[in-house]
């Protein structure tokens, strides 16, 4: 009521409603590098909430709007890249809106320029690059006395050379095993012609 003297008059005040609280169940999510899932909630007063995803590498299950509570599956697939990668969520109640973060990193820490190698019999050295992502360091070793490696000389080292001893009998095999200290592994297989 507004009164000036002896007039005075009512005056209605409206105001439109802010936007829904939202509440996810998670603010972020690291997915692991392998790909994996995760159930999302949300608690709105808006009544329903939809989710949106910003990246082909993850999904939501399912699609469409989902009342205040209700869960739905977020699946990323495995990182097959050389690189870490990130993605957003977007959910919204109404007017109101916010976001997840997503992050995952590569799931190749160890990739090799060659997975097999044919020696002569007489013997020779031959090397490989070895690629590790996510600053891991390696080393290597071979399980047969006869196949010798060098290598890594220091953190940064990416050179792997093999050397096979002369062969004076049947053809052999041997295998050279690449490890990471994130716990991946690589592997060569190496053959040698008989002497």
């Amino acid at each position: 009521t507004v009164t000036a003297g002896t007039t005075s008059r009512s005056v209605t005040v409206t105001q439109a409603a802010g936007p829904a609280p939202l509440t996810p169940s998670q603010e972020s999510w690291v997915a692991p590098a392998d790909g994996g899932q995760i159930s999302l909630s949300t608690v709105t007063s808006g009544g329903t909430w939809t989710a949106t995803e910003a990246a082909s590498w993850l999904t939501l299950s399912p699609t469409g709007a989902l009342a205040s509570g209700a869960s739905r599956t977020v699946t990323a697939s495995a990182n097959t890249t050389t690189a870490r990668r990130s993605a957003t969520i977007t959910i919204r109640s109404g007017t109101a809106s916010t976001t997840i973060e997503v992050v995952q990193d590569t799931n190749r820490t160890i990739t090799l320029s060659r997975s097999t190698w044919s020696a002569p019999a007489a013997g020779m050295s031959a090397t490989a690059l070895v690629t590790v992502y996510n600053e891991d360091t390696w080393s290597a070793t071979s399980d047969q006395p006869w196949l010798l490696i060098a290598g890594p000389i220091d953190p940064d080292e990416r050179t792997l050379t093999m050397t096979a001893q002369r062969n004076r009998g049947a053809a052999r095999s041997a295998t050279i095993t690449v490890v990471s200290d994130g716990g991946h592994t690589a592997t060569i297989r190496v053959t040698q012609s008989g002497g």
